[in-house]
């Protein structure tokens, strides 16, 4: 008697649905993270926290609910150790002052959902995009306040030192940290996409 092959992601109602609800959820994150970086300088927790709760939430019930044929990128043990490494990449440079306790929580919360290993190659190509737009920037003659570089002086008056000129203190950065990371998650989720079409 002829027994059918059970295609492991057609239990469950369909295990692509699993993975495209990933790659939509990601895609969605790291794009308002950017916008909200580029427009506003800050990364909201409304957020990092409610991603990097359902990242752990999801890998969880595509486990364990609806076992054995989910098509969910994460377990929860990646999900967990992505967090934690997230977490802890940004750990030391934000207690020195290296960076925001936005960019702590935003990778942290991009962890939960793309795993270990996966976080590790999207910080490597964010590295490379940083770089790439921070070049790109300095040609276009852009300075680290993301205006034309141009040294503007005040005469601060009153002060001790008789009205020496102070430069104009910068406020804002050419290349949020969040636009090269989104790039990077994106080049990531391509090549899954990919993975996934021709398995």
């Amino acid at each position: 008697m002829e027994q059918k092959s059970v295609n492991a992601n057609d239990t469950c109602g369909g295990g692509n649905v699993a993975f495209w609800i990933f790659v939509v959820v990601v895609a969605t994150y790291v794009a308002a993270i950017g916008y909200t970086d580029l427009r506003m300088q800050r990364i909201p927790n409304y957020l990092t926290v409610p991603t990097a709760i359902s990242g752990l939430f999801c890998s969880l019930i595509f486990q364990f609910v609806c076992l054995p044929g989910a098509a969910f990128p994460t377990t929860p043990v990646n999900s967990l150790l992505g967090f934690a490494l997230g977490f802890a990449f940004f750990l030391i440079p934000y207690v020195f002052g290296g960076a925001g306790p936005g960019d702590l929580k935003l990778i942290a919360a991009l962890g939960a959902w793309l795993g270990w290993l996966p976080l590790l190659f999207t910080l490597a190509l964010s590295l490379i995009f940083a770089m790439a737009l921070t070049f790109v920037a300095w040609a276009a003659g852009l300075s680290p306040s993301g205006n034309r570089s141009r040294t503007t002086n005040t005469r601060s008056s009153g002060s001790k030192n008789g009205g020496a000129l102070r430069p104009k203190a910068r406020r804002r950065n050419a290349v949020p940290f969040a636009i090269p990371v989104a790039l990077g998650t994106w080049c990531i989720l391509a090549g899954m996409i990919l993975k996934n079409l021709h398995q």
